[in-house]
């Protein structure tokens, strides 16, 4: 039965939506279009119909009942891009010879034209490369809708970025493409393809020197100028090694290899300080047979500063590894027997040489910080920059804060070194206070030095007077053991800590080392003068330092009032 709602018949007391398709959108034997309203109730059908008639009317409106398959349009353009193929193989072909300079000018012009039809087709920007009327063109003789040529244009776009793409190659020699496949669009369109920004950032060189100079150029708060003098020196071997204009991504661990074996371990010691040595090119340094070579720990304290150099060349995403980081040489012996600490004859020698009555020139800072060396375990530096400000009193118990603040030209090694360290009682029992008193009362001005003979150096702060002093003073008077120097006092303490059964994260706290437990080092507070002060009373360097420098305890009353005095309490 029909009845009179335009396109609503009913069949077997179904009811159901049927129109004939006009003769552009009808595809082979197909004329008509009819949808089951999945009623049998005629006031539902009646308004489901006529839903059903504005929907379809809508589509042909907009063009959206497609007349060209997707799959035609590409056997079109599979056509017009091999014709491209072809017709550019055959324009290389009579180009001639191309130089080295030529191809990398055709590779730079097709990137811009990757990354030009990348950019259209992301936007959708059909207007792009006249994209629409290309695919009137292509669309002449068949009919279409508007919908048929939005989708031939978009299809143009990526014909064009594939050809683009396949000419790129053609250029580096890595594929010679001359006709179209689907294998292959699908490999250039729809793999895992690099885009134009992709490959121009993986084939921008990135000189080697260059980055140097960036690296060095940036903030390094805990280097002095010593310091960077070193790593400007170390850095500059691989420059020599390579050459300045070497692509860092080059560089490969083999290469470090090489240059670990070639360079590092054949380089005389202290090579920079020869004449006749200094002035000559690294290939003739490295083959030079008359003097030491570089110890295997410079060797690894030299590659420690490279990798630093490609860490921070890892973190701006110049490589992708660090080429450096598994170079250092496995010494044979243990850490702790690098630096030799001093025996208790050698610091019996040391300060029975520190005394006034037997050290010529003899001066308060040349006894003083060999002194508080041992008995702080301070570093030279930490040390030779000390204020008056620097000895505080915290809790009751006097203590050396080792600190930048006081001075914009005191440095510390890591921000780890910052810390208190409770004064021994044999420095107190000796007059240290007294004597911090005396430079207190002298220096009433915003210079509040500790030592104040000893002046600033832009390479090696403020110990630049006193190491040269303690080093003839050491091998003259203590040890010609050339791994006995000042370091090796801090070296006495850290053992007689360990000896002493002292807790890993409290000799740490004392020396300025890092706490490398996740409970220590990042949720624990640091700890009380009270408890590191217990840790300084179980020194024992088999040493009656009293006896050595011949003297007698100051009273308690004496050093009571000294610290009266310089706390300048009531």
């Amino acid at each position: 039965m029909d009845v009179t709602v335009k396109h609503l018949i009913c069949r077997n007391g179904k009811f159901y939506y049927r129109s004939r398709l006009p003769v552009q959108y009808s595809q082979g034997s197909k004329r008509e279009l009819k949808l089951s309203l999945r009623t049998s109730d005629l006031k539902k059908a009646v308004p489901a119909c006529k839903l059903i008639s504005e929907k379809v009317q809508h589509l042909i409106e907009q063009g959206a009942f497609r007349m060209i398959p997707l799959q035609k349009i590409r056997e079109i353009l599979a056509e017009y891009i091999t014709e491209n193929l072809e017709g550019y193989a055959r324009f290389l072909s009579n180009y001639g010879e191309i130089t080295p300079q030529i191809r990398e000018d055709g590779k730079k012009s097709m990137l811009c034209s990757i990354k030009y039809f990348e950019k259209a087709l992301a936007e959708n920007n059909l207007n792009a490369m006249s994209a629409l009327a290309e695919a009137d063109i292509l669309l002449k003789d068949i009919p279409h809708n508007e919908s048929d040529r939005k989708l031939m244009a978009n299809e143009f776009l990526q014909a064009q970025l594939m050809l683009k793409r396949l000419e790129y190659e053609r250029l580096t020699g890595k594929r010679f493409a001359t006709e179209y496949s689907d294998t292959l669009r699908k490999e250039i369109l729809e793999g895992s393809y690099r885009s134009a920004e992709e490959i121009r950032e993986a084939e921008t060189v990135h000189k080697l020197e260059k980055l140097i100079c960036a690296y060095l150029s940036e903030p390094h708060p805990t280097w002095g100028t010593s310091m960077r003098d070193k790593v400007e020196q170390t850095l500059y071997l691989l420059v020599e090694f390579f050459s300045s204009e070497e692509d860092i991504r080059r560089i490969k661990m083999d290469n470090m290899l090489l240059f670990r074996d070639n360079v590092l371990r054949r380089l005389p010691a202290r090579w920079k300080t020869m004449p006749g040595l200094r002035e000559r090119p690294l290939r003739e340094v490295i083959e030079d047979t008359g003097h030491e070579k570089l110890s295997l720990k410079t060797v690894n304290l030299r590659l420690d500063t490279i990798s630093g150099f490609f860490r921070w060349c890892f973190d701006k995403n110049y490589v992708d590894r660090n080429p450096v980081s598994h170079l250092k040489i496995k010494l044979k012996e243990e850490p702790e027997e690098r630096r030799t600490a001093y025996m208790p004859e050698d610091l019996v020698k040391l300060f029975g040489n520190l005394r006034r009555d037997k050290l010529h020139g003899w001066a308060p800072y040349k006894f003083w910080i060999p002194l508080i060396g041992l008995y702080s375990g301070a570093r030279e530096n930490e040390i030779c920059q000390m204020q008056t400000t620097d000895i505080v009193l915290k809790d009751g118990i006097v203590c050396f804060s080792i600190t930048k603040e006081g001075d914009e030209r005191k440095r510390l090694k890591n921000p780890n070194s910052q810390r208190l360290i409770p004064l021994h009682p044999v420095l107190l029992d000796l007059g240290f206070l007294g004597y911090a008193l005396s430079i207190k009362k002298e220096r009433q001005t915003s210079d509040r030095r500790l030592w104040p003979q000893l002046t600033y150096n832009e390479k090696h702060g403020f110990a630049d007077r006193f190491q040269k002093f303690f080093g003839h003073f050491n091998r003259r008077y203590v040890t010609t053991e050339k791994n006995k120097v000042f370091h090796s006092l801090r070296h006495c303490f850290c053992n007689s800590l360990k000896q002493g059964g002292i807790s890993k994260e409290i000799a740490e706290a004392l020396a300025g080392h890092k706490d490398e437990s996740m409970t220590f080092g990042t949720y624990a507070k640091a700890y009380e003068p009270k408890v590191l002060k217990e840790a300084i009373l179980k020194l024992n360097f088999e040493l009656n330092i009293f006896e050595v420098l011949d003297v007698r305890p100051l009273p308690k009353e004496t050093i009571r009032k000294q610290m009266d005095g310089f706390f300048q309490r009531k």
